[in-house]
């Protein structure tokens, strides 16, 4: 005894799996991808002309930055070769292929306090630059 009943119910899923359309290459149409990093909410990209997208998936806000190198004088120099994001904060460190590394703060999409917009505001860390971070 004490097998199942005739009741059965139907729990709704833990999880769902939806699907997002994005043509990025609509936003990079002469440009290749170099590195993607993402959080639980936030996914960037990075290319090799130094551009930057962050899409904030929660409050359907893309930005676009772009980085340039004041070390290289080509324009490979300007190329991202990195992002490292903290899964807490959402900030991110950025790596240029030339070693120059810039902060993105994560207020600078952030909704959850107002519904103003705060445009990408990336800070040139100059101090980091003999330095070669491959992780965080």
């Amino acid at each position: 005894g004490g097998g199942g009943g005739a009741a059965t119910s139907a729990a709704a899923p833990m999880f769902s799996l939806d699907i997002v359309r994005r043509n990025f290459r609509t936003s990079f149409p002469r440009d290749s991808i170099t590195a993607v990093k993402s959080t639980a909410k936030t996914l960037y990209i990075g290319t090799a002309a130094g551009r930057l997208l962050r899409w904030n998936s929660t409050a359907e806000i893309f930005e676009e930055v772009f980085l340039r190198s004041h070390a290289s004088k080509t324009p490979e120099g300007s190329a991202i070769y990195k992002i490292f994001v903290d899964s807490k904060t959402r900030d991110a460190l950025v790596v240029l292929r030339s070693y120059e590394y810039f902060y993105i703060h994560s207020a600078s999409n952030s909704a959850s306090h107002s519904q103003q917009h705060y445009p990408l505001r990336p800070r040139h860390l100059r101090k980091l630059s003999p330095l070669r971070i491959e992780s965080v």
